[in-house]
């Protein structure tokens, strides 16, 4: 049975998250932020200290908790149905659609796309423009170790 704090905690960690990144372009501490010459604010390179220690693994934590109750309520061919449609299709279809943009504009910036053949330009960018989406992949991979874990270990 899931209880209600659960999708709590999943929404103020979430919101963690757009915070930091949030922070993260004004960043003057470490690696620097999203917009270049942007101002530094002090406030948000102390919360962004503050939060990244333990934001993701706060996430990968609730996920955890939230696989096992997934799989107290379906079997190992229903959960990996629902996961592989619900993080594994929508972000390899982001990926290809959309994210693909950020790999290509990295070669662009970084002077390296007249290097790559025109057609494998596209496949790198796919594969060098995760961005926010590593996250969701990730999650479905372990999402099929906890399944295989769950095979040799059925207790």
């Amino acid at each position: 049975m899931k209880t209600w704090y659960l999708n709590n905690i999943k929404w103020t960690t979430v919101a963690l998250v757009v915070f930091y990144h949030v922070c993260y372009i004004f960043n003057g501490v470490g690696i620097l932020g999203a917009i270049p010459g942007s101002q530094t604010l002090p406030f948000f390179d102390d919360c962004a200290t503050f939060i990244y220690p333990w934001f993701m693994v706060l996430m990968y934590v609730v996920a955890g908790i939230d696989s096992w109750y997934a799989l107290q309520k379906k079997t190992i061919r229903q959960f990996l149905k629902a996961r592989t449609i619900k993080l594994l299709i929508p972000s390899t279809l982001g990926l290809m659609v959309f994210q693909w943009i950020t790999g290509y504009v990295g070669m662009l910036a970084g002077g390296q796309a007249d290097l790559i053949p025109p057609a494998l330009r596209w496949p790198i960018a796919v594969l060098s423009g995760t961005g926010p989406l590593w996250f969701v992949q990730v999650l479905y991979i372990y999402s099929l170790l906890i399944v295989l874990y769950q095979k040799l270990d059925p207790e």
